[in-house]
């Protein structure tokens, strides 16, 4: 039982590190295009 739970609660933390590691790569790629629109 505790296993279990304990593997839940990785395999949670797992996907939420990657969702963040996600939201930060697309929100530093938008960041960059935006500043490239602003030079031009």
């Amino acid at each position: 039982m505790a296993c279990e739970a304990g593997c839940i609660l990785i395999d949670l933390v797992t996907l939420f590190l990657g969702l963040t590691t996600i939201l930060r790569d697309s929100w530093g790629y938008a960041r960059g295009t935006d500043k490239r629109r602003f030079q031009i």
